[in-house]
């Protein structure tokens, strides 16, 4: 459900836990990558969505969800550089192609590099 605090809005993407082989654990439960989120901002017209999660199955269902929400979609922001923030990228691209992305670690890194400091 959306949430709304002021002229921005914001919604959830939640993708489910991913297992994967290995080796069993001695105790608890079989190895898994836990659910990872992707977040739409969003206003009367226009979206940012953050994260387009990692994989083919998650980043078509992510990118089906943000059509839902009727927004144009003109920025993806990566937050940094694990697989499962960005692998998504490609398959949300198809379906938006008029957005632009950004790499917030590749951005942090650049902006170090020309501040003197």
């Amino acid at each position: 459900m959306p949430a709304t605090q002021s002229a921005l809005s914001y919604d959830v993407f939640t993708a489910p836990e991913k297992p994967f082989a290995g080796p069993p654990p001695a105790a608890g439960d079989a190895p898994a990558w836990d659910p990872t989120t992707s977040t739409l901002i969003f206003g009367t017209r226009d979206a940012v969505l953050v994260d387009p999660l990692m994989t083919v199955p998650e980043a078509t269902a992510l990118a089906a969800w943000v059509g839902l929400h009727d927004r144009q979609l003109t920025t993806i922001y990566i937050t940094h550089g694990h697989g499962d923030h960005y692998l998504g990228l490609p398959v949300v691209l198809d379906r938006f192609p008029d957005a632009h992305h950004r790499d917030g670690a590749a951005d942090a890194t650049a902006g170090r590099h020309r501040c003197p400091g």
